[in-house]
């Protein structure tokens, strides 16, 4: 009988890491999909585009989507990349677009999404971004 509640206690463990990992949490390993979205920031001031970054992560955390990476930003050209990983890329982007919606600057954005680790096979999606 002992032997049967130490598997039940691992079972239990084991189901609840796939029932995490199929419900879009971030799990360390887990997180091959990317979401990376480029565009020009044609604005003055950079703090539109902190206060979209702080909406992302929010929106990315209350959901347990995966994790928003942060950044990168060319100063001299405002071109701007915005990081984001998880277990799926697809369920991530729908949940995050009404987001991205309330940005005027995020218009015909390049969004860039990889199913699976960095490999030359993996598959990737590439299209603009287009609000009605």
């Amino acid at each position: 009988m002992r032997t049967r509640r130490k598997k039940a206690a691992v079972t239990g463990v084991s189901t609840a890491k796939q029932r995490a990992s199929s419900a879009g949490v971030f799990l360390p390993g887990k997180n091959d999909h990317s979401l990376i979205i480029d565009f020009r920031y044609t604005g003055e001031s950079l703090a539109p585009l902190f206060e979209l970054e702080q909406m992302l992560e929010k929106e990315i955390e209350n959901h347990q989507l995966g994790k928003f990476d942060g950044h990168g930003i060319s100063l001299e050209d405002k071109a701007v990349s915005l990081f984001m990983y998880a277990p799926n890329a697809r369920k991530l982007f729908r949940q995050i677009r009404h987001v991205l919606k309330k940005a005027p600057f995020m218009r015909n954005a390049d969004v860039y999404m990889r199913f699976g680790p960095l490999s030359s096979e993996t598959r990737q999606e590439q299209f603009k971004l287009k609000f009605r």
